[in-house]
């Protein structure tokens, strides 16, 4: 985006850099007074110099003030971005900076683009739905009636999205689960559960269904709690199994560091999601992830290389959507006129 780090502002830090531009302005009218006792040369030179920097300054201290009233206005928010509001802070191979993120869905046969959309939203988790959506509006649009696989990755997976995809949508939906993608799943199990050690995340306790009790790799036994109705961050709502036999079990502090013993919170629908997890996992679902990969990078590869588009021109949300939609319509009509003869498209469009 059009926005700069110097010009992005935080809640907890305004007060400091308000009072570092106070004792600037302070030094330099300090310096100003002295240079009235100095030679006449030398004294208009310092006096220009000086002056230029103490306008810059409070020009500074302006805005500055504006910036303490927005957060006075907007009790929630906590950073402001002054030269385009509307941005976010994004993540960008291992670079954090002021942006917008990108949101596409590619035809597996032409790589067309099927939906282009821009948010701010700094991570793809809750993106999966409206995406979805889109791809439904745009099959209603052009009378597609078959089933059509969809691929995501890690970062789109969401409990409440992809149970919430069909088939009878007209989707057949396959997104990698964190735990399963290589890099992230000991960091998602440490997260999630506080494993000490390696082997005794959720995914290492069994479920028994006739009993609707969890083995544990001590071959102990985690019972559910009936009393317990919290709702994830997905807002699902959980069900805790708590184990009664860790206090004497030798594993205890290779599995839970809990003085109450180990216990294990599972959306309420855990099968239906098992079910979708092994279905991504299966040999047809590992292809069709393989498969996202390169369907992604191919149109960001020739948007950012090809058509030298790195980053946004506009400024503000609405602003940057045109943008990219426009941006998406050239990769589609450049595409079109490598899969379709010339005279062909020509008569198409007449």
């Amino acid at each position: 985006a059009q926005n700069s780090h110097q010009r992005t502002y935080r809640r907890k830090t305004i007060a400091k850099i308000e009072q570092r531009i106070d004792q600037k302005i302070q030094e330099y009218l300090e310096a100003l007074d002295q240079n009235d006792r100095q030679e006449q040369d030398e004294h208009e030179l310092l006096t220009a110099r000086i002056g230029a920097r103490l306008r810059a300054l409070k020009k500074t201290k302006d805005r500055i003030d504006i910036v303490k009233d927005i957060f006075e206005q907007n009790p929630g928010l906590q950073k402001y971005f002054s030269t385009d509001p509307d941005s976010r802070l994004q993540r960008d191979k291992g670079c954090v900076a002021p942006g917008y993120n990108s949101q596409i869905a590619v035809d597996a046969k032409h790589k067309l683009l099927v939906v282009a959309e821009v948010t701010n939203e700094q991570n793809d988790e809750r993106q999966l739905q409206p995406m979805i959506t889109a791809i439904q509006e745009g099959k209603k649009t052009l009378g597609i009636q078959e089933l059509t696989e969809v691929a995501g990755d890690a970062g789109y997976y969401n409990d409440r999205d992809v149970l919430a995809v069909k088939p009878e949508d007209g989707i057949d939906l396959y997104v990698a689960h964190p735990r399963d993608v290589k890099g992230t799943e000991r960091r998602q199990e440490t997260k999630s559960d506080k494993v000490p050690a390696a082997g005794y995340g959720g995914d290492d306790f069994r479920h028994d269904p006739e009993r609707d009790v969890f083995i544990c790799p001590a071959g102990k036994e985690l019972a559910r709690c009936r009393h317990w109705g919290a709702r994830g961050k997905s807002g699902l709502r959980l069900i805790r199994y708590q184990g009664a036999e860790c206090a004497d079990c030798p594993a205890r502090n290779l599995c839970t560091t809990s003085q109450h013993g180990r216990t294990i919170k599972m959306a309420e629908q855990f099968k239906e999601l098992n079910e979708f997890r092994a279905k991504t996992l299966s040999e047809k679902g590992k292809g069709i992830i393989r498969k996202r990969k390169e369907l992604a990078e191919h149109p960001f590869g020739t948007i950012k290389r090809g058509m030298g588009f790195g980053h946004f021109l506009q400024r503000g949300e609405q602003k940057i959507r045109g943008e990219f939609s426009f941006i998406g319509f050239v990769y589609n009509l450049k595409r079109v006129m490598k899969i379709v003869a010339f005279p062909k498209l020509m008569a198409a469009i007449g």
